[in-house]
């Protein structure tokens, strides 16, 4: 199970643990002795806080657009349109996504609320 969720990884020195998030999901973090063990419970909590917030129905939140799913969609999308909206060259978006450089956080958000006023979404 691999969310699509974003997902943060940092060391507690307070919990002496690797803590992960899911920025997306308010509240959504799980911890473990190693990075890997904090990401493999994150996923379980992700899926948790999903199944809650829809028996709860609360609204879930998309996941922020990844440049993997840009990447799939170019050749639908207007990408110099959507470069120019982020701030960034043409020319540059087009190698990062050819790079697979992710998006920054900012980014990603800014994309997704646009995408959002079209009633778009990418996962």
């Amino acid at each position: 199970m691999h969310s699509k969720y974003s997902k943060t990884l940092e060391w507690s020195d307070a919990d002496n643990a690797w803590i992960a998030g899911a920025p997306e999901l308010p509240g959504c973090k799980a911890d473990g002795e190693t990075p890997e063990e904090a990401l493999a419970e994150l996923e379980i909590v992700i899926a948790e806080w999903l199944e809650e917030a829809q028996r709860i129905g609360n609204p879930i939140p998309a996941p922020l657009p990844s440049i993997e799913s840009i990447a799939l969609a170019s050749p639908y999308l207007n990408t110099s349109a959507i470069a120019r909206d982020l701030g960034i060259a043409p020319r540059t978006f087009c190698a990062r996504i050819s790079n697979r450089t992710p998006l920054r956080r900012q980014e990603a958000e800014r994309l997704r609320e646009n995408l959002n006023k079209h009633n778009l979404v990418l996962m």
